[in-house]
């Protein structure tokens, strides 16, 4: 019982602080952090498109006229990344892949994607390798899902927002829903910012275990006495 007393919370503060390091600050140390530039939002009443299987075609129009004040000034030669929100039935084993694109005038950026890589009920990001903000900016710009060789059952699907700012996605066969493609349009920032911020967390949680330690050391004494 005395060891417990003893080593118990030093224990729990260790067990709690790498579980602390590995989820919240994964990221708070690299040289670069995902800012937001444009999204749709997610509500309450959210639909699934379908299944993405081949011949499967989702096209979603960007309005430019929704970008913040200044924000093509500060991330025009930043690159870019598109996060769509998916879904995988229920983390089902999802085989097979498809495409997401993104079409600004006449440029088309590909990238091809496994369904086993998707999460339920989570943005999947992808980045375009040499593309930057000011690329696409206030360009003719949209965003397409594409089937191509999912079988049914096996398939992933995206989610629908009835937030249509952006306007409303197109679907195969020229289809126009009533929804739009949850999704960001993000921008790949300096982590300085984001470094100070997983900096900060990190000397106010070191200093509680301090704390703790102090605390199990008095208790050692007390016990002794």
């Amino acid at each position: 019982m005395m060891t417990i007393k003893r080593y118990g919370l030093p224990l729990i503060w260790l067990t709690v602080f790498c579980v602390f390091i590995a989820v919240r600050l994964k990221d708070g140390y690299k040289d670069i952090y995902f800012h937001t530039v444009l999204e749709s939002i997610i509500e309450d009443n959210m639909k699934v498109a379908g299944e993405i299987l081949p011949g499967f075609n989702l096209k979603q129009p960007i309005n430019w006229n929704l970008l913040g004040k200044n924000v093509l000034e500060q991330d025009a030669l930043n690159a870019v990344c598109i996060s769509v929100f998916l879904a995988n039935y229920g983390d089902c084993k999802n085989k097979g892949s498809f495409a997401l694109s993104l079409s600004v005038d006449e440029n088309q950026y590909r990238t091809i994607i496994g369904a086993k890589h998707i999460d339920d009920n989570a943005y999947h990001r992808i980045c375009f390798e040499g593309v930057i903000f000011e690329d696409i900016a206030h360009k003719s710009t949209t965003l397409s899902l594409e089937g191509i060789d999912s079988q049914k059952g096996e398939a992933i699907t995206a989610w629908m927002t009835k937030d249509t700012a952006h306007g409303e996605a197109v679907l195969q066969d020229n289809g126009v829903s009533d929804r739009s493609l949850t999704f960001r349009i993000e921008t790949v920032r300096s982590g300085s910012q984001g470094r100070m911020h997983a900096i900060i967390l990190t000397s106010i949680y070191y200093l509680s275990g301090i704390l703790i330690i102090l605390t199990a050391t008095i208790l050692k004494f007390t016990d002794q006495s």
